[in-house]
């Protein structure tokens, strides 16, 4: 059997979640026995109680931030919603429809007046916003049938995930967007 090396072991558990509620698991399993053992039942009982409920606490507010799950390819669309300016400084984007669902390629605006440059090539879309001529954000995404999914980043950094679907005719985008906590609808049309 090898040599024991804590740094390595912590070092390895410190790379994900999981390994580091293991050893945050360990160490108060180890300071309770060592600071409690010679304390009354009624004395180990809250202090077993209060390093559990924090413990739980801990736990579930590290898999409610993000857990291990890999994270998925950028998907984006909207920014905001405010008065519509159709036009945009970019030319229209010539693309390959995906083959089961309608082309989104082009202007497209909202009634808050931002403008949208859709870059489409086969079910993989890009698209730019901008409002009176200035960027206002970019994302990209997947098209399956009439349901988009994608992420989106502002000029300052902020990032979301949006899901819509486009309407029947095709002059239609709406869905809702998140970022982090924050919900909201959006429609958008040529």
């Amino acid at each position: 059997m090898g040599k024991f090396d804590a740094a390595e072991v912590i070092k390895a558990a410190a790379t994900s979640n999981l390994g580091v509620i293991s050893l945050i698991v360990l160490v108060l399993a180890f300071l309770a026995w060592r600071f409690f053992q010679q304390s009354s039942d009624k004395v180990k009982l809250v202090a077993f109680a209060t390093m559990f409920l924090g413990a739980a606490g801990f736990v579930t507010a590290v898999m409610l931030a993000g857990g291990d799950a890999p994270q998925a390819e950028p998907k984006p669309l909207p920014v905001s919603t405010a008065g519509a300016s159709p036009a945009s400084t970019e030319p229209l984007a010539q693309s390959t429809a995906a083959a089961d669902g309608p082309s989104i390629a082009g202007a497209w605006h909202d009634s808050d007046g931002y403008a949208y440059t859709f870059h489409q090539d086969g079910d993989a879309f890009t698209y730019k916003v901008s409002l009176k001529g200035q960027p206002a954000g970019s994302g990209a995404g997947t098209i399956a049938g009439n349901r988009l999914s994608y992420r989106y980043t502002q000029p300052d950094g902020s990032q979301g995930t949006c899901e819509g679907e486009v309407s029947a005719n095709g002059q239609t985008i709406s869905g809702k967007c998140r970022d982090g906590t924050a919900t909201w609808e959006f429609a958008i049309q040529r």
